[in-house]
């Protein structure tokens, strides 16, 4: 259950530890088309649920045929948070990990977890200070 990525601002000595998860459109789909699809994203539930001195982000990347589609960068608490909004809704047996499928709107860009926006994660570097990121 280790991380993907640290990442260090060598002037703070900030670290971030980023879990990267990748998904694949399926066949035949593609932006622009007459409907969105669905991408599954697989997490360990123990992961998700403990919190860490520092702390953890998840990047989803949805890998389209062509290319890469968005990147969704969502903090551990936030997914967690969004995933018990989700069980409330549809109440379903714990077990050891946490599916998230998530829709891809006909656009390509727009993405659902169920009801609930993502739109707003779609490449949010926005944790990382301007200046950590310039020291990467």
């Amino acid at each position: 259950m280790g991380d993907d990525v640290l990442v260090v601002n060598d002037g703070s000595r900030e670290v971030w530890r980023v879990q990267v998860k990748t998904a694949r459109v399926p066949a035949g789909w593609s932006p622009g088309g007459e409907r969105g699809c669905d991408v599954q994203f697989t997490t360990r539930r123990q992961q998700l649920e403990t919190p860490s001195d520092v702390e953890l982000t998840y990047a989803f990347l949805i890998r389209l045929h062509d290319g890469w589609g968005p990147t969704l960068l969502i903090e551990r608490q936030t997914l967690l948070d969004l995933d018990q909004v989700r069980r409330k809704s549809n109440a379903r047996a714990r077990s050891d990990s946490v599916n998230f499928r998530i829709r891809l709107g006909v656009d390509g860009r727009a993405l659902m977890l169920g009801t609930q926006d993502l739109t707003r994660f779609i490449d949010d570097w926005s944790q990382w200070p301007p200046r950590a990121l310039e020291a990467i």
